[in-house]
Protein backbone atom coordinates (compact mmCIF):
# COMPACT_ATOMS: atom_id res chain seq x y z
CA UNK A 1 0.00 0.00 0.00
CA UNK A 2 1.29 3.21 -0.85
CA UNK A 3 0.40 6.12 1.31
CA UNK A 4 -0.82 9.19 -0.64
CA UNK A 5 -2.31 12.78 0.66
CA UNK A 6 -5.53 14.07 -1.47
CA UNK A 7 -7.53 17.13 -0.82
CA UNK A 8 -10.09 15.74 2.23
CA UNK A 9 -14.00 16.02 1.57
CA UNK A 10 -16.98 15.31 3.76
CA UNK A 11 -16.98 10.74 2.75
CA UNK A 12 -19.58 10.35 5.87
CA UNK A 13 -23.01 9.08 4.03
CA UNK A 14 -24.31 7.04 7.17
CA UNK A 15 -24.96 8.08 10.82
CA UNK A 16 -24.20 6.32 13.72
CA UNK A 17 -26.08 6.52 16.76
CA UNK A 18 -25.65 5.15 20.31
CA UNK A 19 -28.04 5.99 22.95
CA UNK A 20 -27.80 4.20 26.51
CA UNK A 21 -30.67 5.17 29.54
CA UNK A 22 -32.17 2.95 32.53
CA UNK A 23 -35.60 1.76 31.87
CA UNK A 24 -38.25 4.09 30.91
CA UNK A 25 -36.05 6.58 29.15
CA UNK A 26 -37.35 6.62 25.72
CA UNK A 27 -34.41 4.93 24.33
CA UNK A 28 -36.17 2.21 21.99
CA UNK A 29 -38.99 5.64 20.83
CA UNK A 30 -36.70 8.19 20.32
CA UNK A 31 -34.56 5.21 18.09
CA UNK A 32 -38.24 4.77 15.97
CA UNK A 33 -38.16 8.37 15.72
CA UNK A 34 -34.94 8.25 14.55
CA UNK A 35 -35.56 5.57 12.03
CA UNK A 36 -38.51 6.75 10.65
CA UNK A 37 -36.90 10.27 10.46
CA UNK A 38 -33.76 9.19 8.65
CA UNK A 39 -35.93 7.30 6.35
CA UNK A 40 -38.29 10.30 5.11
CA UNK A 41 -34.90 12.27 4.87
CA UNK A 42 -33.22 9.79 2.56
CA UNK A 43 -36.44 9.59 0.04
CA UNK A 44 -36.31 13.37 0.60
CA UNK A 45 -32.96 14.29 -0.35
CA UNK A 46 -31.86 11.16 -3.04
CA UNK A 47 -34.70 9.71 -4.02
CA UNK A 48 -33.82 6.42 -1.88
CA UNK A 49 -36.44 4.52 -0.91
CA UNK A 50 -36.07 1.71 1.58
CA UNK A 51 -37.31 0.26 4.48
CA UNK A 52 -36.05 -0.47 8.27
CA UNK A 53 -35.13 -3.30 10.52
CA UNK A 54 -34.91 -4.28 13.96
CA UNK A 55 -32.37 -6.61 15.51
CA UNK A 56 -35.06 -6.88 18.58
CA UNK A 57 -33.40 -8.41 21.72
CA UNK A 58 -36.84 -7.71 23.59
CA UNK A 59 -39.99 -7.11 22.34
CA UNK A 60 -39.52 -3.30 21.41
CA UNK A 61 -40.24 -3.50 17.62
CA UNK A 62 -43.63 -4.90 18.44
CA UNK A 63 -45.00 -1.61 20.27
CA UNK A 64 -43.12 0.44 17.08
CA UNK A 65 -44.86 -1.32 14.34
CA UNK A 66 -48.22 0.91 13.89
CA UNK A 67 -45.79 3.79 14.40
CA UNK A 68 -43.55 2.16 10.95
CA UNK A 69 -46.96 1.57 9.57
CA UNK A 70 -48.39 5.01 9.83
CA UNK A 71 -45.42 6.70 8.21
CA UNK A 72 -45.79 4.17 5.14
CA UNK A 73 -42.67 2.12 6.19
CA UNK A 74 -42.38 -1.41 6.58
CA UNK A 75 -40.38 -2.59 9.73
CA UNK A 76 -38.58 -5.97 9.09
CA UNK A 77 -37.17 -7.75 12.09
CA UNK A 78 -34.61 -10.45 13.64
CA UNK A 79 -35.01 -11.54 17.18
CA UNK A 80 -32.03 -12.60 18.89
CA UNK A 81 -29.14 -11.96 21.25
CA UNK A 82 -26.05 -13.80 19.17
CA UNK A 83 -23.72 -11.64 18.28
CA UNK A 84 -23.12 -13.43 15.51
CA UNK A 85 -26.65 -13.23 14.41
CA UNK A 86 -26.34 -9.60 14.91
CA UNK A 87 -23.46 -9.24 12.96
CA UNK A 88 -25.44 -11.29 9.98
CA UNK A 89 -28.45 -9.44 10.32
CA UNK A 90 -26.24 -6.01 9.74
CA UNK A 91 -25.20 -7.41 6.62
CA UNK A 92 -28.28 -9.30 5.28
CA UNK A 93 -30.36 -5.90 5.57
CA UNK A 94 -28.05 -4.16 3.68
CA UNK A 95 -28.62 -6.70 0.77
CA UNK A 96 -32.01 -6.31 1.42
CA UNK A 97 -32.07 -2.65 1.02
CA UNK A 98 -32.72 -1.19 4.12
CA UNK A 99 -31.48 1.99 5.08
CA UNK A 100 -31.71 1.89 8.38
CA UNK A 101 -31.09 -0.48 11.46
CA UNK A 102 -32.10 -0.35 15.41
CA UNK A 103 -30.14 -2.59 17.42
CA UNK A 104 -31.94 -3.26 20.95
CA UNK A 105 -30.31 -3.77 23.27
CA UNK A 106 -26.78 -4.14 22.86
CA UNK A 107 -26.28 -5.05 26.17
CA UNK A 108 -27.88 -8.30 25.94
CA UNK A 109 -25.54 -9.22 22.61
CA UNK A 110 -22.78 -8.27 25.09
CA UNK A 111 -23.93 -10.02 27.85
CA UNK A 112 -24.45 -13.20 25.09
CA UNK A 113 -20.67 -12.48 24.07
CA UNK A 114 -20.00 -13.03 27.93
CA UNK A 115 -21.50 -16.32 28.68
CA UNK A 116 -20.43 -17.80 24.76
CA UNK A 117 -16.85 -17.16 26.80
CA UNK A 118 -17.99 -18.79 29.81
CA UNK A 119 -19.36 -21.38 28.24
CA UNK A 120 -16.09 -22.01 26.39
CA UNK A 121 -13.94 -21.72 29.21
CA UNK A 122 -15.85 -24.45 30.97
CA UNK A 123 -16.35 -27.15 28.61
CA UNK A 124 -15.36 -30.78 30.13
CA UNK A 125 -15.01 -29.07 33.70
CA UNK A 126 -17.90 -30.76 36.06
CA UNK A 127 -20.45 -28.34 37.93
CA UNK A 128 -18.33 -27.57 41.04
CA UNK A 129 -15.25 -26.47 39.19
CA UNK A 130 -17.32 -24.49 36.40
CA UNK A 131 -17.18 -20.39 36.21
CA UNK A 132 -19.33 -17.79 37.11
CA UNK A 133 -17.24 -15.02 35.27
CA UNK A 134 -14.57 -13.50 33.66
CA UNK A 135 -11.40 -12.26 35.25
CA UNK A 136 -10.57 -8.58 34.32
CA UNK A 137 -7.47 -9.65 31.91
CA UNK A 138 -9.23 -11.81 29.81
CA UNK A 139 -11.87 -9.12 28.62
CA UNK A 140 -9.56 -7.91 26.14
CA UNK A 141 -9.77 -11.33 24.51
CA UNK A 142 -13.39 -10.22 23.24
CA UNK A 143 -12.05 -6.64 21.82
CA UNK A 144 -11.15 -8.60 18.86
CA UNK A 145 -15.05 -9.06 18.05
CA UNK A 146 -16.03 -6.17 18.98
CA UNK A 147 -13.65 -4.52 16.95
CA UNK A 148 -15.92 -5.83 13.88
CA UNK A 149 -18.74 -4.51 15.24
CA UNK A 150 -17.05 -1.18 15.10
CA UNK A 151 -16.20 -1.19 11.61
CA UNK A 152 -19.37 -1.51 10.38
CA UNK A 153 -20.41 1.53 12.42
CA UNK A 154 -18.23 3.50 11.16
CA UNK A 155 -18.25 2.21 7.35
CA UNK A 156 -21.21 0.06 7.12
CA UNK A 157 -23.63 1.78 3.78
CA UNK A 158 -26.46 1.94 6.36
CA UNK A 159 -27.70 3.89 9.19
CA UNK A 160 -27.45 2.43 12.66
CA UNK A 161 -29.02 3.19 15.68
CA UNK A 162 -27.48 1.35 18.82
CA UNK A 163 -29.19 1.24 22.14
CA UNK A 164 -28.10 0.20 25.25
CA UNK A 165 -28.64 0.02 28.96
CA UNK A 166 -27.52 2.35 31.41
CA UNK A 167 -24.60 1.40 33.98
CA UNK A 168 -22.74 3.79 36.59
CA UNK A 169 -19.24 4.25 37.10
CA UNK A 170 -17.84 3.81 40.50
CA UNK A 171 -14.41 5.15 41.84
CA UNK A 172 -13.02 4.29 45.12
CA UNK A 173 -12.44 7.43 47.35
CA UNK A 174 -10.52 7.83 50.90
CA UNK A 175 -12.12 9.96 53.43
CA UNK A 176 -9.28 12.66 54.65
CA UNK A 177 -10.72 12.46 58.03
CA UNK A 178 -11.88 8.94 59.00
CA UNK A 179 -9.34 7.23 56.80
CA UNK A 180 -11.80 4.75 55.25
CA UNK A 181 -12.22 3.94 52.19
CA UNK A 182 -16.14 4.14 49.97
CA UNK A 183 -16.88 3.76 45.95
CA UNK A 184 -18.55 7.42 44.63
CA UNK A 185 -20.23 6.85 41.69
CA UNK A 186 -18.53 9.32 39.17
CA UNK A 187 -20.41 9.26 35.54
CA UNK A 188 -21.94 6.68 34.15
CA UNK A 189 -21.63 4.40 30.48
CA UNK A 190 -23.62 1.70 28.47
CA UNK A 191 -23.78 -1.79 30.46
CA UNK A 192 -21.20 -2.97 27.92
CA UNK A 193 -17.59 -3.14 26.86
CA UNK A 194 -15.69 -0.25 27.52
CA UNK A 195 -15.88 2.59 25.26
CA UNK A 196 -18.41 0.80 23.22
CA UNK A 197 -20.75 3.97 23.71
CA UNK A 198 -18.47 6.19 22.38
CA UNK A 199 -17.84 5.07 18.90
CA UNK A 200 -21.09 6.13 16.85
CA UNK A 201 -20.13 9.73 15.69
CA UNK A 202 -23.55 10.53 18.10
CA UNK A 203 -24.08 9.63 21.86
CA UNK A 204 -27.10 10.17 23.77
CA UNK A 205 -27.56 9.90 27.52
CA UNK A 206 -30.65 9.88 27.87
CA UNK A 207 -32.77 9.92 30.95
CA UNK A 208 -36.65 11.09 32.57
CA UNK A 209 -37.39 13.74 35.55
CA UNK A 210 -40.82 15.35 36.85
CA UNK A 211 -42.40 17.48 35.19
CA UNK A 212 -41.93 21.01 36.51
CA UNK A 213 -44.04 23.44 34.12
CA UNK A 214 -47.44 23.94 35.76
CA UNK A 215 -48.43 23.86 39.19
CA UNK A 216 -51.52 21.04 38.75
CA UNK A 217 -51.70 18.45 37.08
CA UNK A 218 -54.32 17.09 35.15
CA UNK A 219 -55.52 13.26 35.80
CA UNK A 220 -54.62 12.01 32.42
CA UNK A 221 -51.65 14.02 32.07
CA UNK A 222 -47.89 12.48 32.44
CA UNK A 223 -46.25 13.46 35.24
CA UNK A 224 -42.89 12.18 33.67
CA UNK A 225 -41.19 13.67 30.58
CA UNK A 226 -37.62 12.34 29.27
CA UNK A 227 -34.66 14.12 27.68
CA UNK A 228 -31.68 13.30 26.68
CA UNK A 229 -27.80 15.07 27.13
CA UNK A 230 -25.69 14.35 23.64
CA UNK A 231 -22.26 13.24 25.17
CA UNK A 232 -20.48 13.54 21.81
CA UNK A 233 -21.53 14.53 18.63
CA UNK A 234 -18.83 14.52 15.57
CA UNK A 235 -20.51 17.52 13.88
CA UNK A 236 -19.96 19.89 16.58
CA UNK A 237 -23.42 20.83 15.78
CA UNK A 238 -25.86 19.67 18.91
CA UNK A 239 -22.29 18.80 21.22
CA UNK A 240 -23.20 19.41 25.28
CA UNK A 241 -26.88 19.92 24.27
CA UNK A 242 -30.44 19.11 26.56
CA UNK A 243 -33.22 17.97 24.96
CA UNK A 244 -36.54 17.38 26.28
CA UNK A 245 -38.85 14.68 24.69
CA UNK A 246 -36.41 14.98 21.65
CA UNK A 247 -37.39 14.73 18.12
CA UNK A 248 -35.84 13.85 14.94
CA UNK A 249 -35.88 17.38 13.66
CA UNK A 250 -33.81 18.68 17.36
CA UNK A 251 -30.85 17.21 15.37
CA UNK A 252 -31.05 18.87 11.82
CA UNK A 253 -27.72 19.99 12.06
CA UNK A 254 -26.02 16.62 12.59
CA UNK A 255 -28.44 15.23 9.91
CA UNK A 256 -27.35 18.22 7.62
CA UNK A 257 -23.82 17.51 8.57
CA UNK A 258 -24.53 14.34 6.44
CA UNK A 259 -23.05 13.63 3.00
CA UNK A 260 -26.15 11.74 2.04
CA UNK A 261 -26.16 9.69 -1.10
CA UNK A 262 -22.44 9.97 -0.94
CA UNK A 263 -20.16 7.47 -1.86
CA UNK A 264 -19.44 6.40 1.63
CA UNK A 265 -16.07 5.44 3.18
CA UNK A 266 -14.03 2.48 2.24
CA UNK A 267 -12.91 0.11 4.94
CA UNK A 268 -8.85 0.53 5.07
CA UNK A 269 -6.56 -2.13 4.15
CA UNK A 270 -4.25 -2.48 7.12
CA UNK A 271 -0.96 -3.98 6.03
CA UNK A 272 0.40 -3.79 9.96
CA UNK A 273 0.41 -7.28 10.49
CA UNK A 274 3.51 -7.74 8.68
CA UNK A 275 5.67 -6.07 11.08
CA UNK A 276 4.45 -8.77 13.28
CA UNK A 277 4.66 -12.16 10.77
CA UNK A 278 8.60 -11.02 9.92
CA UNK A 279 9.43 -11.33 13.41
CA UNK A 280 7.51 -14.13 14.90
CA UNK A 281 4.97 -14.68 17.45
CA UNK A 282 3.91 -12.14 19.57
CA UNK A 283 4.70 -12.83 23.66
CA UNK A 284 0.81 -12.75 24.05
CA UNK A 285 0.42 -14.76 21.21
CA UNK A 286 2.57 -17.80 23.15
CA UNK A 287 1.32 -16.84 26.31
CA UNK A 288 -2.15 -17.28 25.02
CA UNK A 289 -1.00 -20.64 23.38
CA UNK A 290 0.61 -21.89 26.80
CA UNK A 291 -2.91 -21.19 28.64
CA UNK A 292 -4.71 -23.14 26.33
CA UNK A 293 -2.33 -26.67 26.26
CA UNK A 294 -2.34 -26.09 30.35
CA UNK A 295 -6.23 -26.07 30.19
CA UNK A 296 -6.19 -29.29 27.85
CA UNK A 297 -4.27 -31.10 30.63
CA UNK A 298 -6.22 -29.76 33.07
CA UNK A 299 -8.97 -30.83 31.02
CA UNK A 300 -7.62 -34.65 30.64
CA UNK A 301 -7.25 -34.91 34.27
CA UNK A 302 -10.67 -34.36 35.29
CA UNK A 303 -12.26 -36.56 32.62
CA UNK A 304 -10.31 -39.50 34.33
CA UNK A 305 -11.20 -37.95 37.94
CA UNK A 306 -7.75 -37.42 38.75
CA UNK A 307 -8.14 -33.46 39.19
CA UNK A 308 -8.68 -31.83 42.67
CA UNK A 309 -8.43 -33.79 45.74
CA UNK A 310 -8.30 -37.57 45.03
CA UNK A 311 -7.21 -40.53 47.16
CA UNK A 312 -3.49 -40.79 48.27
CA UNK A 313 -2.77 -43.55 45.57
CA UNK A 314 -4.40 -41.85 43.17
CA UNK A 315 -1.98 -38.36 43.71
CA UNK A 316 1.06 -40.62 43.51
CA UNK A 317 -0.15 -41.56 40.47
CA UNK A 318 -1.32 -38.34 38.56
CA UNK A 319 2.13 -37.48 39.74
CA UNK A 320 4.24 -40.08 38.30
CA UNK A 321 1.86 -39.92 35.46
CA UNK A 322 2.80 -36.04 35.04
CA UNK A 323 6.66 -37.08 35.37
CA UNK A 324 6.39 -40.04 32.92
CA UNK A 325 5.03 -37.32 30.21
CA UNK A 326 6.37 -34.10 31.32
CA UNK A 327 9.73 -34.74 33.14
CA UNK A 328 8.21 -33.35 36.01
CA UNK A 329 5.18 -33.94 38.20
CA UNK A 330 5.11 -30.66 39.46
CA UNK A 331 2.41 -28.05 38.18
CA UNK A 332 4.73 -25.05 38.79
CA UNK A 333 7.59 -26.62 36.41
CA UNK A 334 4.93 -27.92 33.44
CA UNK A 335 4.20 -24.07 33.72
CA UNK A 336 7.33 -22.80 33.18
CA UNK A 337 8.06 -25.60 30.14
CA UNK A 338 9.08 -24.41 26.79
CA UNK A 339 5.59 -24.63 24.29
CA UNK A 340 7.22 -26.73 21.85
CA UNK A 341 7.99 -29.00 24.63
CA UNK A 342 4.53 -28.65 26.56
CA UNK A 343 2.62 -29.46 23.39
CA UNK A 344 4.57 -32.79 22.31
CA UNK A 345 3.64 -33.69 26.06
CA UNK A 346 -0.19 -32.96 26.09
CA UNK A 347 -0.16 -34.91 22.51
CA UNK A 348 0.93 -37.86 24.52
CA UNK A 349 -0.97 -37.38 27.77
CA UNK A 350 -4.21 -37.19 25.58
CA UNK A 351 -3.11 -40.45 23.19
CA UNK A 352 -1.82 -42.47 26.93
CA UNK A 353 -4.06 -41.30 29.57
CA UNK A 354 -7.06 -43.15 29.03
CA UNK A 355 -5.05 -46.79 28.83
CA UNK A 356 -2.42 -45.71 31.68
CA UNK A 357 -5.46 -45.10 33.66
CA UNK A 358 -7.63 -48.13 32.67
CA UNK A 359 -4.53 -50.17 33.45
CA UNK A 360 -3.70 -48.62 36.65
CA UNK A 361 -7.01 -49.02 37.69
CA UNK A 362 -6.46 -52.72 36.59
CA UNK A 363 -3.30 -52.86 38.39
CA UNK A 364 -2.48 -50.40 41.25
CA UNK A 365 1.42 -51.67 41.29
CA UNK A 366 1.61 -50.66 37.49
CA UNK A 367 5.07 -49.13 36.41
CA UNK A 368 3.68 -46.05 34.83
CA UNK A 369 6.69 -45.02 33.27
CA UNK A 370 6.63 -48.49 31.27
CA UNK A 371 3.59 -47.84 30.58
CA UNK A 372 3.89 -44.26 29.35
CA UNK A 373 6.81 -45.09 27.15
CA UNK A 374 4.45 -48.03 25.80
CA UNK A 375 2.28 -45.48 24.60
CA UNK A 376 4.65 -43.35 23.42
CA UNK A 377 5.94 -45.87 21.02
CA UNK A 378 2.10 -46.84 19.77
CA UNK A 379 1.96 -43.06 19.22
CA UNK A 380 5.33 -42.96 17.26
CA UNK A 381 4.25 -45.53 15.05
CA UNK A 382 1.16 -44.51 14.19
CA UNK A 383 2.03 -41.24 12.90
CA UNK A 384 4.65 -42.87 11.09
CA UNK A 385 1.85 -44.77 9.70
CA UNK A 386 -0.10 -42.11 8.47
CA UNK A 387 3.08 -39.98 7.46
CA UNK A 388 3.64 -43.03 4.97
CA UNK A 389 7.24 -44.20 6.63
CA UNK A 390 7.88 -47.78 6.25
CA UNK A 391 8.42 -49.60 9.74
CA UNK A 392 12.08 -50.43 10.72
CA UNK A 393 10.68 -53.96 12.09
CA UNK A 394 14.46 -55.12 11.22
CA UNK A 395 15.89 -53.03 14.37
CA UNK A 396 13.05 -53.98 16.68
CA UNK A 397 13.71 -56.09 19.40
CA UNK A 398 10.41 -57.53 20.85
CA UNK A 399 11.93 -59.01 23.80
CA UNK A 400 13.21 -55.96 25.33
CA UNK A 401 9.88 -54.00 24.91
CA UNK A 402 7.62 -54.06 27.99
CA UNK A 403 3.64 -54.21 27.93
CA UNK A 404 1.88 -55.39 24.66
CA UNK A 405 4.05 -56.46 21.74
CA UNK A 406 3.72 -54.55 18.32
CA UNK A 407 3.02 -56.77 15.32
CA UNK A 408 5.26 -54.99 12.30
CA UNK A 409 3.13 -53.98 9.67
CA UNK A 410 2.27 -55.02 6.62
CA UNK A 411 2.58 -53.13 2.88
CA UNK A 412 1.35 -50.93 2.24
CA UNK A 413 2.46 -49.71 5.86
CA UNK A 414 -1.24 -49.73 7.88
CA UNK A 415 -1.74 -47.93 11.60
CA UNK A 416 -0.07 -50.62 13.90
CA UNK A 417 -2.38 -52.75 16.60
CA UNK A 418 -1.15 -54.18 19.82
CA UNK A 419 -1.31 -57.93 20.57
CA UNK A 420 -3.72 -58.92 23.08
CA UNK A 421 -0.81 -61.08 24.96
CA UNK A 422 1.77 -59.09 26.47
CA UNK A 423 5.51 -60.77 26.39
CA UNK A 424 6.06 -59.97 29.53
CA UNK A 425 8.84 -58.05 31.63
CA UNK A 426 12.03 -56.51 29.92
CA UNK A 427 13.94 -53.80 29.37
CA UNK A 428 12.63 -50.21 28.12
CA UNK A 429 12.43 -49.40 24.63
CA UNK A 430 15.38 -49.60 22.73
CA UNK A 431 17.70 -46.32 22.10
CA UNK A 432 17.97 -47.43 18.65
CA UNK A 433 14.70 -46.36 17.48
CA UNK A 434 15.78 -42.32 17.37
CA UNK A 435 13.58 -40.10 18.75
CA UNK A 436 10.27 -39.11 17.87
CA UNK A 437 9.25 -36.23 15.51
CA UNK A 438 8.34 -32.99 16.31
CA UNK A 439 4.56 -32.37 16.69
CA UNK A 440 3.03 -29.89 14.85
CA UNK A 441 1.17 -26.99 16.54
CA UNK A 442 -2.22 -27.90 18.61
CA UNK A 443 -5.47 -26.60 16.85
CA UNK A 444 -6.79 -23.61 18.71
CA UNK A 445 -9.85 -23.53 19.54
CA UNK A 446 -12.46 -21.31 17.88
CA UNK A 447 -12.92 -17.76 19.57
CA UNK A 448 -16.15 -16.81 18.31
CA UNK A 449 -18.54 -17.18 20.97
CA UNK A 450 -22.77 -16.69 20.24
CA UNK A 451 -24.69 -19.37 18.22
CA UNK A 452 -24.60 -20.21 14.87
CA UNK A 453 -25.69 -17.39 12.51
CA UNK A 454 -29.11 -17.06 11.53
CA UNK A 455 -30.36 -18.33 8.25
CA UNK A 456 -32.65 -16.68 5.48
CA UNK A 457 -34.20 -13.46 5.24
CA UNK A 458 -35.24 -11.14 7.96
CA UNK A 459 -38.96 -10.97 8.56
CA UNK A 460 -41.45 -8.80 7.99
CA UNK A 461 -43.37 -7.85 11.36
Amino acid sequence: MTVKLVDASNEVSHASIGMYGEGGTGKTFTAGLFAIGLLDLERKKTGRKGTAAFFDTEVGSDFLVPKFKAAGYTLKRVRSRSYNDMMETIDLAIAEGCLVIIIDSFTHVWEDMVEGFLKAKNQGKPESAKRKRMEPLEYPELDGLLSEFYKKLTFAQIHIIVCGRSADVWEREINEETGKASFVKINTKMKARKGVDYEPSLCLEMFKQVKTEGKKYKTKDKKLEVGCVVLKDRSDMTDGMVFINPTFEDFAAHWNALNLGGPGIKVPESETYRNFVTSGETDFQRKHKKEKLLEMIETALIKEQLAGNVGSKEKAFRVNLLEAVFGSGTGAVIKDMHIEDLRDGVELLEFCIKDVCAAFRADPNLDVVDKVREQEYLLREQKRAAEGIKDDSDDFDESKFTGAAVAPPAEPTPAVEPCSEPKGPGDPLPPDLGPAPEAGPAPEAPREPGDEPVQGELIKT
